[in-house]
């Protein structure tokens, strides 16, 4: 079983600015993260055409598991699949150049 918290799903979600350590509303990355059966999780993503979005997943404390690049297309469906990993806590990542959404899945059997 997963568990989200946080706010950044959706339109209404928050994403930093990198460069001005601002929170603004969600207007050039739309990103939405969100459980599926079986330890796999969803992360559906809309970018701007040549835009890069890097994907990230990491532990609770900071230990990076996975990592991907995507630059193709502009509607971005992913699902990663966190079975094999032990329970607990993790952070994905959804970043560009200039926006990050980072949310924290619960990870359970």
């Amino acid at each position: 079983m997963l568990l989200l918290s946080g706010v950044a799903l959706g339109n209404s979600g928050e994403i930093v600015n990198k460069d001005s350590i601002s929170t603004e509303t969600l207007t050039t990355l739309e990103v939405k993260i969100f459980p599926r059966n079986n330890g796999v999780i969803a992360v559906n993503f809309r970018k701007q055409p040549k835009e890069t979005v890097e994907v990230k997943i990491f532990t609770f404390d900071g230990d990076r598991v996975y990592r991907e690049k995507v630059s193709y297309n502009e509607i971005i469906s992913k699902r990663y699949d966190l079975s094999k990993l032990p329970d607990g806590n993790y952070y994905v990542e959804v970043s560009t150049d200039f926006y990050l959404v980072r949310q924290l899945v619960e990870k359970l059997n």
